[in-house]
């Protein structure tokens, strides 16, 4: 009788709790402490979720710092029970503001992080061709293939995008940037051969 008792109280707070509150209330010492923390929970989620909406704007980062401030309580049902019920308010509500800080200074750091990642892969920036002297840039021009002078004609001549170019050539935008890089590359190797470049390279 006790089993199937036990079993009927796990499936309601199965019902009744979030998953990861479920769980983390289901690994607590006895039953009386998993009955103190689902009351604890069904009687403040609400009021917890708007003041954790308050401090940050999204619903689903609310949700995420009650259920997180819940599941890190778990650990501590002892002294909960044991705390006068103000206290034991004002130390949930704490705990919640403790998890929205937390979760969006995650949030900034994978922000950050990406933006790095973003840094790090990027490109070099184009290097426009005004910065060569005219007469030798037409000097050198001719020593590039066909395709290395149509490129760079479309592309700081006519001023043609990336996406117009590939769409002339036939390829993707990612090749016409790979080619581009290429043929700048060769043009500079002849123009500092030549000793022609403006800011004394």
């Amino acid at each position: 009788m006790k089993i199937v008792l036990r079993l009927f109280q796990a499936a309601e707070m199965a019902l009744l709790l979030p998953g990861p509150v479920y769980l983390a209330v289901m690994s607590s010492g006895s039953g009386e402490d998993r009955s103190f923390l689902t009351a604890l929970y069904l009687g403040l989620r609400k009021e917890l979720f708007t003041y954790a909406y308050r401090l940050c704007g999204s619903r689903q980062t609310a949700e995420d710092a009650v259920q997180d401030a819940f599941v890190s309580l778990v650990p501590r049902v002892s002294s909960l029970r044991a705390m006068q019920q103000d206290r034991l308010r004002g130390y949930v509500f704490v705990t919640v503001k403790n998890a929205v800080y937390r979760i969006h200074r995650n949030d900034e750091k994978a922000r950050h992080a990406e933006a790095d990642s973003a840094a790090d892969t990027a490109p070099a920036e184009e290097e426009p061709l005004s910065g060569y002297d005219a007469d030798a840039l037409m000097t050198a021009l001719p020593q590039l293939s066909e395709r290395e002078q149509a490129l760079l004609h479309m592309k700081y001549f006519l001023r043609q995008s990336d996406q117009e170019i590939a769409e002339q050539l036939q390829v993707k935008p990612d090749s016409v940037r790979m080619l581009l890089t290429r043929a700048r590359r060769r043009l500079r190797g002849i123009m500092l051969e030549g000793g022609e470049r403006h800011d004394g390279e």
